[in-house]
């Protein structure tokens, strides 16, 4: 069943009015009355309609069923990012929200070639989530943070969560670090840019009491190590 995300109030009848819900209904679905598809608002909560009028300004429908959707993680997980080039960073951008973290946060290092996440980069990246959560059927968008300084990022953590980074020159068994966050629900991992952390960044984050962990014997791009490390974090 085709879903969209819906910012205003869902009653039991009422007329939808979002124009980019009514042209895909309407002219990319073709969707007709009697036909049924889901909204959800971020409540955790999806919405079963039934289409009852078409018109080119509006789809007025009545509310079916309430469900609670069952496709949320129980993990809080937080991705700090470094800055990417464009189609990189918003490739991991889709994968992060399907995958199911609640939060990435863009973050600027000594290595990161670009350094600017304003305007239509930063509203790229939001269309891209809400498009990756009504496809993946999750029911809570992945919040977007602001571009955060490196040092602010390392600093600002809750010691009481799991707080990982991925370095390629760490020697341990990627298995059992992600094992230690098994029974963890926050869980902070930050991704370097395309030329990696430098060893002071490092030696800051383990001062932070941040954990370097290994994502395998291989190197791995910057947009890989992020989706690797997410997939195994969000199944442990």
């Amino acid at each position: 069943m085709f879903r969209f995300y819906y910012d205003q109030k869902i009653t039991d009848s009422f007329q939808i009015t979002d124009k980019e819900i009514i042209n895909q209904i309407a002219r990319v679905l073709r969707l007709k009355p009697g036909e049924h598809f889901i909204l959800f608002d971020n409540s955790g909560f999806e919405f079963e309609l039934e289409i009852l009028t078409i018109d080119k300004n509006s789809v007025e429908v009545l509310l079916i069923d309430k469900i609670k959707c069952l496709k949320e993680s129980d993990k809080n997980i937080t991705l700090y990012l470094a800055l990417l080039k464009k189609d990189n960073f918003e490739l991991v951008v889709q994968k992060a929200t399907e995958i199911g973290a609640k939060k990435i946060v863009p973050i600027i290092t000594q290595n990161c070639v670009v350094k600017d996440f304003s305007g239509n980069k930063c509203e790229r990246c939001l269309a891209i989530i809400k498009e990756a959560t009504e496809q993946c059927g999750g029911c809570k968008l992945t919040e977007l943070g602001s571009l955060t300084d490196y040092v602010k990022a390392i600093t600002s953590l809750n010691s009481k969560d799991s707080n990982l980074i991925a370095h390629e020159k760490v020697k341990a068994d990627p298995s059992a670090v992600l094992k230690e966050t098994a029974e963890t629900k926050n869980i902070n991992i930050f991704i370097g840019p395309e030329g990696g952390f430098t060893e002071l960044e490092i030696e800051m984050a383990i001062k932070a009491g941040i954990k370097p962990i290994s994502l395998g014997k291989r190197v791995l791009r910057a947009e890989t190590a992020a989706i690797s490390a997410l997939s195994c974090l969000a199944i442990v």
